[in-house]
C-alpha cells in the first residue's frame, strides 16, 4: 500500500478523534494533533521496512525501543488513571475522559529515567 494512502487514512482517523480541539489553539489537543500527524507520517513512510532484515542489529535495537516506548505510554496512562483520579465533574469538552484528572500527578517513570539518563551521559562524556 502506498505511504501516502496509509498516511491519508490514518490522518482521517486522527481528525475524527481530535475534531473538538483541532481549531482551538489554546488547548493542548491542537498541538497534540500535530504531534500525532508527525508520528503518523514517520509510521507510514517506514512500516514497509519493519521486517526487512529482521535480525540485523539496527532492527533489534529499533524493536526494543519501540516496545519500550509502548511500555512508557501504557505506564503513563495507568499512572494518570490511578494517581490522577479522573472524574466527569470537569466539564471540559476538549478533554478525553482519562484527561479529566482531579489530582496532580507529580511522580513518573519518565522522571526517574530522565535523571538516570542525564547522570549516565554526564559520566560517559567526562
Amino acid at each position: 500500500m502506498s505511504p501516502l494512502l496509509v498516511f491519508g487514512i490514518l490522518t482521517a482517523i486522527i481528525i475524527l478523534i481530535s475534531w473538538r480541539t483541532l481549531f482551538d489553539v489554546k488547548t493542548h489537543g491542537f498541538y497534540r494533533f500535530f504531534a500525532w500527524i508527525g508520528m503518523t507520517w514517520i509510521f507510514s513512510v517506514n512500516y514497509k521496512f519493519w521486517f526487512v532484515q529482521p535480525f540485523s542489529i539496527t532492527q533489534i535495537i529499533s524493536w526494543i525501543l519501540l516496545v519500550y516506548s509502548a511500555y512508557l505510554v501504557i505506564f503513563g496512562i495507568i499512572l494518570i488513571l490511578i494517581k490522577g483520579k479522573p472524574s466527569n465533574k470537569r466539564d471540559e469538552k476538549n478533554l478525553f475522559g482519562f484527561e479529566k484528572t482531579t489530582e496532580l500527578v507529580n511522580s513518573s517513570k519518565q522522571e526517574f529515567l530522565s535523571i538516570f539518563a542525564i547522570r549516565f551521559m554526564h559520566r560517559s562524556f567526562l
